[in-house]
């Protein structure tokens, strides 16, 4: 019985969107968890996947209040999918310069802050997705999976739930 009223519950794309913004949020204060409290710096890298994963709450946070249906549906499933997509390429940028070997690892850069004041913004968003030498820096691994190889399976995983609950609607899923 609880089990199919769960089932019931989850299955409605309503709940769905408060899911996937309520997973973002928690990711999120993880990481100014990890930051605030265990003294873990982000890089510029990290603080762009964070944005990107803001975006994936906003967008199902707004999805789940319009409660939309056919077209405004799969905009809000692509919308979802897109934000995670992207957040996915920064992660595996990431991932990227984390392997690395020590000799060709970027040298470090100014702080975010400093560039933002500075530069462009074309310019900030350019050399941020070069990357630099903090963002290969491997400070934390559980089951032997950095940070960003944590967040890539949540952007995926959190893209593809965007994306199906918005768009395949069999009938256990009609509202």
């Amino acid at each position: 019985m609880q089990s199919s009223v769960l089932t019931n519950l989850l299955s409605k794309t309503r709940a769905i969107d408060l899911l996937i913004a309520a997973t973002c949020f928690a990711l999120l204060i993880a990481a100014i968890i990890m930051e605030y409290q265990f003294n873990m710096e982000p890089c510029k890298l990290c603080i762009f996947q964070r944005i990107a994963f803001v975006l994936i709450a906003v967008t199902a946070l707004i999805s789940a209040i319009h409660n939309s249906q056919k077209i405004g549906r799969k905009i809000y499933g692509i919308l979802i999918f897109i934000s995670a997509a992207l957040g996915a390429a920064l992660s595996m940028r990431h991932i990227y310069l984390q392997n690395l070997p020590k000799d060709q690892v970027p040298d470090c850069g100014p702080a975010l802050d400093y560039m933002m004041q500075i530069l462009p913004i074309g310019q900030v968003i350019r050399d941020v997705l070069q990357g630099s030498g903090d963002c290969a820096e491997v400070s934390w691994q559980f089951l032997s999976l950095t940070i960003p190889e944590w967040t890539l399976l949540a952007f995926v995983g959190l893209g593809l739930l965007g994306l199906i609950s918005h768009w395949i609607k069999p009938k256990i899923l009609q509202q």
